[in-house]
């Protein structure tokens, strides 16, 4: 266990061997606005209670706080902010994203990073996250998750069709999925995924549900347009509105899977 001594040090820290460092909350990390943070290629190290801050701005080199290429490593309990992207995992395998607090640099919602990406990655688990003032969280060609505890499993800046999302777990997200605009993720490829609110019938006991899954929450529509509503979550009247969004649903907004 490498525990640094509290103070600032300077980025770009390159991480190529299994070492678990803890900065007990008491170090920062900081890319001085240039290139990413921290560089993980390695497996089985870990990153834990560090501030990671101040990444470059290109999207074109994916400046980013913590970029991992490996196997078996864990990022937790960090904060990582100023930074365009958050954590990117490309063509990695068995990783843990948790308890990380992260967001974007403070500028215009369309010039931010993506808080969480996953490219060609399998078998991670990404939990009980805070993200805020990013773009989105971001699936492209891997399978196998587990997307857990976090507000948001998956955001649609729009409703392009072409995604494919399959064998991945979702569970105890506040919102499981999110289509900015209202519109619909249905035109997305949703196959074998598993949703711990599932509300279907399981007769054959093959594993797979009778029914496609969907979503009908229209309280989570409700405080996309109105943030402060998310704070009555669980409520007895946004419960309410949720089961009215039941008995009568709007196709546009049920993603199935």
């Amino acid at each position: 266990m490498l525990t640094p001594e509290p103070g600032i040090y300077a980025g770009t820290v390159r991480v190529d061997k299994p070492l678990a460092i803890d900065g007990r909350d008491q170090v920062t990390i900081d890319g001085g606005g240039k290139g990413t943070v921290v560089l993980l290629e390695t497996g089985g190290a870990t990153l834990r209670n560090l501030h990671l801050t101040n990444s470059g701005s290109s999207h074109n080199d994916l400046d980013l706080g913590v970029q991992v290429r490996g196997k078996f490593n864990v990022i937790s309990d960090n904060r990582i902010d100023n930074a365009l992207f958050g954590v990117d995992l490309q063509q990695a395998e068995n990783n843990i994203v948790r308890r990380n607090h992260i967001s974007s640099k403070p500028v215009d919602l369309g010039v931010r990073g993506d808080a969480i990406r996953l490219w060609y990655s399998f078998n991670n688990q990404v939990t009980d996250n805070i993200i805020r003032d990013a773009r989105n969280t971001v699936v492209w060609y891997s399978r196998d998750n587990l997307i857990a505890y976090n507000g948001i499993g998956i955001r649609f800046i729009n409703d392009w069709q072409g995604n494919v999302l399959t064998g991945n777990r979702f569970k105890g997200n506040a919102t499981q999925v999110v289509v900015e605009g209202g519109k619909t993720a249905n035109r997305n490829t949703w196959d074998g995924n598993y949703w711990d609110d599932y509300e279907g019938f399981h007769r054959n006991d093959d594993g797979v549900g009778d029914s496609p899954h969907a979503i009908q929450a229209f309280a989570d529509r409700l405080w996309m347009d109105v943030p402060p509503a998310q704070f009555f979550a669980g409520s007895p009247m946004l419960e309410v509105i949720d089961f009215l969004a039941r008995l009568a649903p709007n196709p546009n907004i049920s993603p199935r899977a």
